[in-house]
C-alpha cells in the first residue's frame, strides 16, 4: 500500500470518530419556523391568525444541528447504528423565520467507529489505460484581415 492511501485512510478514520463524537456530545437540537413547507420531516403547521391574507406558519422540530456554513444549516433528524446521519437537510436561512436551538444534544445511541489498521488493509490500485484516437488532420485556422476604418 501506498503513503497516499494510507494517509488517506488515516484521515477517513480520524474523521469517522470525529463524526461520532461530535453527534454524540455536541448536537443541538434546532427548531426552525418557516412560511414555506420543506421537504423534511412532518412539520406542524400552525393556522394563520390575523387577517385572511396570512399564511401559515410551519415549524420544524426534531431536528439537529450538524454545521452551519455561509448563510446555510446542515441539520438531521435521525442516524443509523454506525452513527452516520440517515437524513440530512440543508436549508438556507433566508429561507427561514426563525431558528430556535434547543438546549438538548441527540440522545440516540450508536456503536462508535472502530479504526481499521493499516497493515490489516490490501489495497492495490492498478491505472486503467484509456485508449486515444488521434486526430487524422491537423485543424488550421484561417484568419479574415478586417479593414481599418
Amino acid at each position: 500500500m501506498g503513503p497516499i492511501v494510507a494517509v488517506l485512510l488515516v484521515a477517513y478514520d480520524f474523521g469517522e470518530r470525529q463524526g461520532y463524537q461530535y453527534i454524540q456530545e455536541s448536537a443541538t437540537g434546532v427548531r426552525l419556523t418557516s412560511k414555506e413547507p420543506f421537504l423534511i420531516s412532518a412539520p406542524t403547521i400552525t393556522a394563520a391568525t390575523a387577517t385572511a391574507n396570512d399564511e401559515p406558519t410551519y415549524i420544524y422540530e426534531g431536528l439537529y444541528l450538524l454545521t452551519y456554513n455561509n448563510e446555510t444549516f446542515f441539520l438531521f433528524d435521525d442516524i443509523d447504528e454506525t452513527c452516520s446521519p440517515t437524513n440530512v437537510y440543508i436549508v438556507r436561512e433566508a429561507q427561514l423565520l426563525g431558528v430556535e436551538f434547543i438546549p438538548e444534544t441527540f440522545s440516540k445511541s450508536c456503536t462508535p467507529p472502530t479504526p481499521t489498521p493499516i497493515w490489516q488493509i490490501s489495497t492495490s490500485i492498478t491505472p486503467t489505460v484509456t485508449p486515444t484516437t488521434a486526430p487524422t488532420t491537423t485543424p488550421t485556422l484561417q484568419a479574415t484581415p478586417t479593414p481599418m476604418p
